[in-house]
C-alpha cells in the first residue's frame, strides 16, 4: 500500500524541486559496518549470513521514512513497507535478480529467502520486475571497496535507493564489511543516510 505524499506541507519541498531537476540526482557514501555480533548470531542460529544482514538492512530501511519515498510521475508516494531486490549469484558465474518480501518475522523471512535464492539459481538470464517499493541490493563479496558507482539508465526515472555490501574481513577479532548507500537527493538527505546507517548498525549489534 502507498499514499500520495503532500509536497505542500513537506519542509523539504524546495529541496525536492531543486534536486529533482538534476540530470544525475543520485549521490552515495561508503561506510564500514561492524558485523562481529551479527555474524556470530547468524552462525549460531544456522542462518545464511547474507540473508541475515539483508533482513536487518531492510528492517532499518523501513524504519527511516525517506527510504520509503518514491517519485512516480509528477508525484511522490510513501509506501507502507518496502522490500528487497538483490542480485543472486549462480554456479555458472552469472547472476539473477531475487525479490525478498519484508516481514517482521525473521524465521519467515529466512525460509522464504532461501526458497527465492534457490529459485533464482535454477533460472537463466535476467528476470527484472518493474517494482518501486524495493531497495536494490548488490552483494560484492570479493571486494573490500572504498568507493563505488552504479550503471544508470537515466530514462528509467528511478528513485529507489541502491545498497551494496562488500567483502567481510576480520582484524583483531572484529569482523566488518564495506557498505555503499546511493540515494536520490530529491528524497533523501545526508542526515537520513546517517540515521539509516546508525539504525542498521544498532540492529546488527543486537542479540
Amino acid at each position: 500500500m502507498k499514499r500520495r505524499f503532500d509536497l505542500n506541507t513537506w519542509p523539504r519541498k524546495a529541496h525536492f524541486e531543486y534536486f529533482s531537476k538534476f540530470e544525475e540526482p543520485y549521490y552515495g557514501v561508503c561506510v564500514r559496518i561492524d558485523c562481529t555480533v551479527a555474524y556470530a548470531i547468524a552462525k549460531r542460529r544456522g542462518y545464511s549470513f547474507f540473508l541475515y544482514y539483508l533482513y536487518q538492512s531492510i528492517v532499518a530501511a523501513n524504519m527511516v521514512q525517506p527510504f520509503r519515498l518514491r517519485i512516480e510521475g509528477e508525484d511522490v508516494f510513501l509506501y507502507d513497507t518496502i522490500d528487497a531486490g538483490s542480485t543472486v549469484a549462480r554456479d555458472d558465474g552469472t547472476f539473477g535478480f531475487g525479490y525478498f518480501t519484508y516481514c517482521e518475522d525473521i524465521e519467515q523471512f529466512m525460509a522464504e529467502g532461501l526458497r527465492e535464492i534457490e529459485r533464482v539459481r535454477a533460472t537463466t538470464g535476467l528476470e527484472r520486475r518493474n517494482l518501486q517499493n524495493v531497495i536494490r541490493y548488490s552483494p560484492v563479496p570479493w571486494l573490500v571497496f572504498t568507493s563505488l558507482s552504479h550503471p544508470r539508465r537515466f530514462s528509467a526515472g528511478d528513485s529507489c535507493p541502491w545498497i551494496t555490501f562488500g567483502k567481510m574481513t576480520e582484524v583483531e577479532g572484529r569482523r566488518s564489511m564495506p557498505m555503499s548507500v546511493h540515494v536520490h537527493h530529491a528524497l533523501v538527505d545526508g542526515a537520513d543516510i546517517g540515521k539509516y546507517v546508525e539504525t542498521f548498525q544498532q540492529l546488527m549489534n543486537t542479540e
